[in-house]
C-alpha cells in the first residue's frame, strides 16, 4: 500500500470521527481572501470537502457549490450535511474543463506526494475558467514526512512553494499570486500553513 492509498484509508476507517472533529473549525480568515475575488452566484468547486463544512458556508453565501471527495463514508456524510451530491473522485481523476470561477483546495492537495501533485495540479487549472481562483495550502516545512496515521503530507515553505507550483507556472498569473503564512485553526494546534491564491490566466 503506497502513501497515497495509506491516506485514503485513514479516511475511510476515520470519516465519522474526522468529520465531527473539523465541521465547526473556523476557516473565515483565510476564506475571506478567496471570497472577495469570486464573483456573486459563481461556481466553486471544494476539492476534498470533507465534513462538508466550507461547501455549506459557501452554499450560504449564495454560490454554487460542486464537492467532491476520495472518500465515500466522508461523501455521504458531507451530502446529509450541506444536501448537495457530493462526487467520490480522487483528486488525479478531476475530470472538469473551465469550470469553476473558483476551487477551493483546503487541506486536501497536501496529501498528495509531489510525484502526484504534480500530475493532478494541471487538472486542477483546467477546471477553472480563464481569470478564475484557486486556493490551496500546505503545511509548513521543509521535508514531507508520514504522521502517526499514516497520513502524508506534502510540506513548503514560502520560497520552496514556487517550485511545486513551476508545474503549472505558464498557465498562472504571476502577479495574482498570493503567499502567506497562518497558525492552525484546529484546536490551536502548533502548526504553520503555507497559504497560496492564484489564479488561471485568460489567454
Amino acid at each position: 500500500m503506497n502513501d497515497n492509498d495509506k491516506t485514503l484509508q485513514y479516511y475511510i476507517d476515520n470519516a465519522k470521527e474526522y468529520a465531527q472533529q473539523t465541521v465547526d473549525v473556523d476557516m473565515s480568515n483565510v476564506m475571506e481572501k478567496f471570497i472577495r475575488r469570486i464573483p456573486d452566484k459563481g461556481n466553486i468547486l471544494d476539492l476534498g470537502c470533507g465534513s462538508g463544512r466550507d461547501s455549506k458556508t459557501f452554499i450560504e453565501m449564495g454560490y454554487k457549490v460542486t464537492a467532491i471527495d476520495g472518500s465515500m463514508d466522508l461523501c455521504k456524510l458531507a451530502s446529509e450535511y450541506t444536501g448537495l451530491s457530493v462526487r467520490c473522485l480522487m483528486f488525479q481523476d478531476l475530470d472538469y474543463d473551465n469550470a469553476f470561477e473558483g476551487i477551493w483546495a483546503c487541506s486536501s492537495l497536501h496529501h498528495l506526494p509531489r510525484n502526484q501533485l504534480k500530475e493532478t495540479l494541471p487538472k486542477v487549472i483546467k477546471a477553472l475558467k480563464p481569470g478564475g481562483i484557486l486556493y490551496t495550502c500546505f503545511k509548513y516545512g521543509e521535508s514531507d514526512y508520514d504522521d502517526e496515521k499514516e497520513r502524508h503530507f506534502t510540506c513548503a515553505t514560502e520560497q520552496s512553494v514556487n517550485h511545486l507550483l513551476e508545474v503549472v507556472r505558464d498557465d498562472i498569473e504571476k502577479l495574482e499570486m498570493t503567499v502567506w503564512i497562518t497558525g492552525d485553526n484546529f484546536n490551536g494546534r502548533d502548526l504553520r500553513w503555507v497559504n497560496v491564491i492564484m489564479s488561471k490566466k485568460v489567454k
